[in-house]
């Protein structure tokens, strides 16, 4: 097992030292495989299929996943004089895969898949990734697809565009996370 997933997955807590291990296991496998789907990683059918059940496990979501490489991005960030929190949108174009359940649609109704909103942090001197500090996987509503004009004239809270705002509450959610502790944050 690689050091790294040991060290940033040290206080990880799925309730089950087994779902922990299949965890890294899984961890492993996409880290010597970042350019592969899940399968590619896998290399077997038999240890997809373990994928696929682990991250389809009650006890395992994102925000479990996530926590404690926040943790980790975190302490690496209390080291830092300076970091940068930097916001992506990204498409996830699964329009060929015509049998996966909930996708919508993405700038085309012809293409189908999810947006990945991402929040980074980077250490400002160097630009030295830290982590990922958030993420937020959605699809579109099919039904509102096309329907620019009626979205504009909704409240902010409930446009896609505010989880561009809403980066800032994740941020305050870490008191002495980040260098000069929780609410030292420039815009």
């Amino acid at each position: 097992m690689s050091p790294w997933i040991e060290a940033e997955f040290a206080c990880l807590d799925l309730g089950d030292e087994r779902l922990h291990r299949r965890l890294r296991q899984v961890l492993e496998k996409m880290w010597q495989t970042p350019q592969g789907s899940t399968a590619a990683a896998c290399g077997s059918w038999k240890e997809t299929m373990a994928a696929y059940r682990l991250f389809a496990h009650e006890a395992v979501t994102l925000e479990q996943i996530l926590a404690p490489h926040r943790e980790q991005v975190a302490a690496r960030c209390r080291l830092a004089k300076v970091v940068l929190h930097i916001q992506d949108t990204t498409e996830l174009d699964y329009s060929k895969k015509k049998s996966l359940a909930g996708t919508g649609p993405l700038s085309e109704e012809s293409r189908q898949g999810f947006f990945a909103h991402n929040e980074y942090v980077v250490e400002a001197e160097g630009g030295v990734p830290l982590g990922l500090w958030h993420t937020d996987i959605h699809a579109r509503d099919p039904e509102e697809h096309g329907e620019a004009e009626l979205r504009k004239q909704l409240p902010i809270e409930e446009k896609e565009s505010f989880r561009w705002l809403g980066g800032l509450p994740a941020r305050q959610r870490a008191p002495g996370a980040m260098p000069g502790g929780a609410g030292d944050f420039h815009q």
